[in-house]
């Protein structure tokens, strides 16, 4: 048959239909206004029909729901259920193009995303609709006899296999419609969720309270035990479109290799390819923690500044701040994987303004700070292993493994670069030549003229 006869015999078959049941239990369960946009086009009597069978098949899927029926009404599945079974009804006999679902059709996959429940459960009560329904139509079928001139055995012979097709298409729409709303549904869940954890995070940070209840719920972690944050990030400049995976993925290795009772991992804002991480346990950190994220991140791309573990509210807090400072000191310089805040405490803090950590290495090393220059970097080796040995030529040549006689020759032109003896102010060249050790170039610069002094009657002028 050609397709004018095909949709004349579709048309004849859906006016053939035999209506529904008289009285309350024909009612449909959707509003009027819904009924009518999901039947436009069908004659009374399989609108009648149609709600019938959405009635059966809302029965049925009710009884298979179990648990899921806690979070969707059964007003709202029958609703959904009737118009779809109205919808495919329609496709009979309509071009639909583009597959309308019910505000309740559309309710319960947003539900189904917010509970996290997957979306094949809302697929296997669509496959039992669809079931239902090829089977309603086909007795129908059976029974149907073409009428107004049509060719009797064509058009018993062709139907079957055209209402076939119908419903699958009408599975596939259906399930394409409900999918994309899901979908959106979830991510839209996601950025919630993110946006939520975030303000808990920022208000933690901020040292305002937050109830225990609230952090478990928005971050999965009790406040109440131990801390651990740790900053990730790659070195790359332009790092593959998966970076942002990998650094959740480092997260959880991390959390993992500590043990974790818990973890939160969020993506830091000033940074694409960075993340911050907070470790909880239930007990103290061990004291191997550093050499245990060395491990577990050996294999990647990634870096981790380590802040000091904390218990509590606070400890969230200064262990965030600790890993910062640990991870301002690593980018300024210093090297390997893992950068923990407990080995650079000293740097970090001492670095917290790197210009004038800058002027404190020229103003104390003097001409001792001068870079790209070996025989400098060996007088500083010696200064600093000198000051670290409690002024012990001794301990200091078996250090180095030089003669005492070179430590006294390498302390002389040492003072003379000074201009003073190196005990005259222990402390600050020790954390000076510290700096410049740990940080080298970051520090030492080419032109390392003390700084002038402040003109005090600059300061304290008043500017209009």
């Amino acid at each position: 048959m050609d397709k004018a006869t095909q949709a004349e015999v579709l048309a004849d078959f859906v006016a053939a239909l035999p209506g529904g049941t008289d009285g309350p239990a024909g009612r449909p369960a959707n509003r009027p206004a819904d009924v009518t946009a999901a039947s436009a086009g069908l004659p009374a009597a399989a609108v009648g029909w149609a709600v019938a069978l959405g009635r059966r098949c809302a029965e049925a899927v009710l009884t298979v729901m179990g648990e899921d029926a806690a979070w969707l009404p059964e007003d709202e599945t029958r609703r959904g259920i009737e118009f779809s079974v109205l919808s495919a009804v329609r496709r009979l006999v309509v071009d639909v193009r583009d597959f309308p679902l019910s505000p309740d059709q559309v309710s319960a996959a947003h539900k189904m995303a917010r509970h996290g429940l997957p979306y094949e459960r809302y697929m296997l009560g669509l496959r039992m609709v669809q079931e239902i329904l090829l089977e309603a139509l086909l007795d129908e079928a059976a029974r149907y006899r073409p009428e107004h001139g049509l060719d009797n055995r064509d058009g018993q012979a062709w139907l079957p296999g055209a209402l076939a097709l119908a419903t699958s298409r009408f599975l596939d729409e259906s399930a394409a419609a409900i999918v994309s709303e899901y979908l959106a549904e979830s991510q839209r869940v996601i950025a919630r969720t993110a946006a939520s954890r975030r303000r808990t995070v920022a208000a933690l940070l901020a040292g305002e309270h937050v109830p225990d209840d609230v952090a478990t719920r928005t971050l999965g972690i009790r406040l109440g035990q131990h801390h651990l944050a740790i900053v990730l990030w790659t070195g790359e400049r332009n790092p593959p479109p998966g970076a942002r995976g990998e650094l959740e993925s480092a997260a959880s290795k991390a959390a993992a290799a500590l043990r974790a009772t818990g973890h939160v991992a969020i993506h830091d804002d000033g940074d694409d390819v960075a993340g911050l991480c907070w470790i909880t346990r239930a007990v103290p950190f061990p004291a191997d923690y550093p050499a245990r994220l060395t491990r577990a991140l050996a294999a990647g791309e990634f870096r981790a500044a380590v802040g000091a573990p904390a218990p509590g509210p606070s400890g969230f807090r200064r262990s965030y701040l600790a890993a910062r400072d640990a991870e301002r000191a690593a980018r300024q310089g210093l090297q390997g994987k893992v950068t923990a805040y407990r080995d650079v405490d000293v740097i970090a803090l001492l670095t917290a303004d790197p210009e004038r950590a800058q002027w404190f290495v020229a103003d104390h090393l003097g001409k001792l700070a001068a870079q790209d220059d070996e025989a400098l970097a060996d007088l500083r080796a010696t200064a600093l292993c000198y000051l670290e040995s409690g002024c012990s030529l001794v301990k200091t040549a078996a250090a180095l493994h030089v003669h005492r006689n070179t430590v006294l020759y390498r302390l002389g032109s040492i003072e003379r670069l000074l201009g003073r003896e190196l005990a005259a102010d222990p402390l600050a060249v020790h954390a000076a030549l510290a700096l410049a050790q740990r940080l080298g170039p970051a520090l030492l610069d080419h032109d390392f003229t003390p700084r002038p002094q402040t003109d005090q009657s600059l300061a304290d002028a008043t500017y209009h």
